[in-house]
């Protein structure tokens, strides 16, 4: 059973091994922004997965504990962040930085108030708090899909899927002793398939970038049916045909 397990969470990082290639070839090709986002989002996934299913060099379990705490609310808000960016609601000025400055506030309390309490209420309060932004997160991808984006819709599935992976995870940490191998498949195909939902929105936007760039480096003669450089390369290609 341990190696079905290990199947499914394979595909899962499988998928952020393909998600951390493509940051690679978007940055290649001067997507740095993109590349950014992907790389950031992919391996924030990675160790938030990991660190729940023990694989932190941590022996000690009120330790192990508070770590999760700690990476589970910081990840939620670098995640949140990374989700209003690709959504594209953070192009005005100053905007940004707010969000940053809300977050981290955010994070420093959740962490101080998790030390006053036990390790284990501590990292039910990340998973509380970290739920609340992945439902916030919904419901912001929720009202762009509202008036038209339909990228957005796209991500209200991948984050809908991202919900149910961190609960499915959750459950896992907080009771080790009764986990089972329908909650690991549960939380390895949810997760696989938000990570491979983002995925497939940055690809739409690295593709409309790459489209854009061609447009402005050949500028109005272009031909977006063909995507010939010109309409003279057209009836060329045409003349050629025929």
């Amino acid at each position: 059973m341990d190696k079905f397990i290990f199947g499914f969470w394979g595909a899962y990082f499988g998928a952020i091994v393909l998600m951390l290639a493509g940051a690679a070839f978007a940055f290649a090709h001067g997507l740095r922004q993109i590349a950014r986002n992907a790389a950031l989002a992919a391996l924030a996934s990675a160790l938030f997965v990991m660190a729940f299913l023990g694989a932190l060099p941590i022996d000690n379990v009120d330790n192990l504990h508070r770590c999760m705490a700690a990476l589970t609310i910081c990840i939620a808000a670098l995640l949140f962040y990374l989700l209003l960016s690709i959504l594209g609601l953070l192009r005005r000025p100053r905007l940004p930085r707010r969000i940053k400055v809300i977050l981290l506030g955010l994070s420093t309390m959740v962490i101080a108030a998790g030390a006053a309490q036990t390790p284990l209420r501590a990292l039910t309060l990340s998973l509380m708090v970290g739920g609340m932004l992945g439902f916030l997160a919904f419901a912001f991808s929720f009202r762009h899909a509202l008036r038209g984006d339909r990228q957005a819709w796209v991500m209200v599935a991948g984050v809908f899927c991202m919900l149910l992976a961190l609960t499915g995870l959750g459950a896992i940490a907080l009771d080790r002793a009764h986990e089972s191998w329908q909650l690991h498949v549960f939380s390895a195909v949810t997760a696989t398939l938000s990570i491979a939902i983002v995925m497939s929105v940055l690809w739409m936007r690295y593709h409309y970038l790459i489209e854009l760039r061609k447009v402005m480096a050949h500028g109005p003669s272009h031909d977006p049916v063909t995507r010939m450089r010109s309409h003279s390369e057209t009836g060329q290609m045409v003349g050629n045909a025929f």
